[in-house]
């Protein structure tokens, strides 16, 4: 009978401190992505920025994100477009790989080489979002994950720039006349206005 209690009092004592656990990371959490974003950081760490950028859209025959300083861009979208818990996630994303570029090789991703940065980077990427019903709550609650930003912030970014627009891009300011169906040649560029 003894054994039985003292059995009982140790699942009712280790089920209230995993709740209790529970609790106290999730509040943590809560005040992680509810506190007030760190600006700074990003406005201190361009060259990052550009390099992450970079990565995802490289200068090949046309200029990469680099040169059309996509890091200006990502920083007013982030502090002027975006949710509080959105902006804190990005930024500890940013915080997050430039610290595993320096434990895995001893230095800032902006300074690895492009194959170091593309094989961190892929590691974020091929991370999955949940998908469903949950997704959709992650979504709803906590916004979108540090490289679906970052990449959706490039993209628009440097298709909206001089830079993407007029060289990476084909460019007619004025298109002319509507023709609804014309054949595309294989290297010919997409356009940069609708």
């Amino acid at each position: 009978m003894q054994a039985k209690w003292n059995r009982r009092k140790l699942l009712k004592r280790g089920l209230l401190l995993g709740t209790g656990g529970a609790i106290a990371f999730g509040g943590f959490k809560w005040y992680d992505w509810h506190k007030t974003p760190d600006f700074t950081f990003l406005e201190n760490n361009k060259e990052l920025l550009n390099a992450l950028s970079e990565t995802i859209i490289p200068a090949t025959d046309t200029p990469g994100a680099k040169e059309a300083n996509i890091a200006e861009y990502i920083i007013i979208m982030i502090k002027d477009c975006t949710t509080k818990v959105s902006q804190n996630r990005f930024i500890d994303g940013v915080k997050a790989i430039n610290k595993k570029a320096i434990s895995k090789y001893d230095k800032p991703y902006a300074r690895c080489t492009v194959q170091q940065q593309t094989i961190l980077l892929q590691q974020y990427a091929s991370s999955k979002p949940f998908t469903g019903k949950l997704g959709k709550l992650e979504e709803k609650y906590l916004d979108k994950s540090f490289f679906y930003t970052l990449k959706e912030l490039t993209v628009k970014g440097y298709c909206t720039s001089k830079t993407g627009a007029t060289k990476g891009l084909a460019y007619q300011p004025v298109p002319g006349q509507y023709i609804g169906c014309q054949p595309v040649t294989p290297s010919q560029k997409a356009w940069a206005t609708k």
